[in-house]
């Protein structure tokens, strides 16, 4: 705290006007040097703000730069891979792939007669080839339809009865009717579809 004097001025020795500068003007500078600081103090905090702030904008810029270049590599990429169709595998679509289609009949059901057999399972077999099976079963209609490749093939239709209670299975028992045909070609580039109805026995008790 600052001593106020109540002399006048031209009463001071020179020693007492030394002072009273020294009190007067020093100790304000001092106080207003101090205050700069903490203003100083103060703008350097909010430039350091700013300066993180900009930080986060230019880290969030710069990984959704790195990411647009990432997706687009992973195009470039895989229109690389892409996998180009040869003539061997064209082959397939110029007419070796048939489609037959038919109806599967129950001629002797026990109470309908003769029937649509709704859900009857079907397998054909092509004549080269043990493996080559294609399998389907009839619509609640008794319709069925295949797609094959062009050949001979080899209808099979049969019935095995089991009791699991501990007899085991009997031997199976062919379904087709006497006077079915067991066998249909596909012909190629047939200008209709082929049809190939089935005829089934059911087995008697």
């Amino acid at each position: 705290m600052l001593k106020i004097e109540t002399r006048l001025t031209n009463q001071w020795t020179r020693g007492e006007t030394a002072t009273f500068i020294r009190t007067s003007l020093v100790k304000p500078r001092v106080a207003r040097s101090g205050f700069a600081r903490v203003i100083s103090t103060v703008r350097c905090l909010v430039v350091i703000r700013k300066s993180l702030n900009m930080k986060r904008k230019t880290i969030f810029l710069v990984s959704s730069l790195l990411l647009a270049i990432i997706i687009s590599i992973s195009f470039v990429v895989y229109a690389q891979k892409k996998r180009s169709c040869s003539e061997r595998d064209n082959e397939v679509y110029d007419g070796r792939i048939e489609q037959v289609k038919g109806k599967v009949v129950y001629l002797n059901h026990p109470e309908l007669g003769k029937t649509p057999a709704n859900g009857q399972y079907l397998v054909f077999q092509r004549e080269d080839c043990k493996k080559c099976l294609v399998a389907t079963h009839a619509d609640i209609d008794g319709n069925y339809k295949i797609f094959v490749g062009v050949g001979r093939y080899k209808l099979i239709v049969q019935e095995t009865r089991c009791d699991y209670g501990g007899t085991g299975c009997d031997e199976c028992h062919n379904l087709l009717a006497p006077d079915q045909a067991q066998y249909i070609d596909v012909e190629r580039n047939r200008p209709y579809v082929a049809e190939f109805n089935i005829n089934l026995v059911l087995r008697k008790d």
